[in-house]
């Protein structure tokens, strides 16, 4: 897979997590879901701004799928699944 689809797909993934923590601000939870969601939210933009493919970040594509989004969390994987790790 090209970097910058590599890139598009993290960048994606990014704001839907941004999204979601917006309606969860809405709930009684907001608080306790933006202590999960916003370090993993941060460590998305810092993969996408690193634009490198040393690493596979499958654990957080998981957490992702499990605890924020299905939707963001299918789509590391995606990126992640044909990125070759050195």
């Amino acid at each position: 897979m090209e970097n910058t689809t590599r890139q598009t797909l993290y960048l994606v993934a990014f704001i839907l997590n941004w999204v979601v923590l917006g309606l969860a601000a809405l709930t009684i939870w907001g608080i306790i879901t933006a202590a999960w969601i916003i370090p993993m939210n941060l460590l998305i933009w810092k993969i996408y701004k690193d634009k490198s493919d040393k690493y596979n970040h499958v654990a957080l594509g998981i957490c992702t799928l499990l605890f924020i989004n299905l939707v963001s969390g299918i789509l590391i994987l995606v990126a992640d699944g044909e990125s070759k790790p050195e």
